[in-house]
């Protein structure tokens, strides 16, 4: 996505970018700790049901 924002001119929806940054977060959590029970997208719910903490 950056390639292509830099060298084409392309844009992504923010949403996107959010889906994507989500779907490696997760990969990388199911290939780090050895995670099976879980899909991509149940990960990537619970991400979405997580709300921002005022400290």
């Amino acid at each position: 996505m950056r390639n292509g924002f830099i060298f084409n001119g392309a844009t992504q929806q923010a949403s996107e970018v959010a889906d994507l940054v989500k779907t490696r977060v997760v990969m990388w959590m199911n290939a780090k700790f050895d995670i099976k029970i879980y899909t991509v997208e149940d990960f990537k719910g619970y991400l979405n049901g997580i709300r921002k903490v005022k400290v």
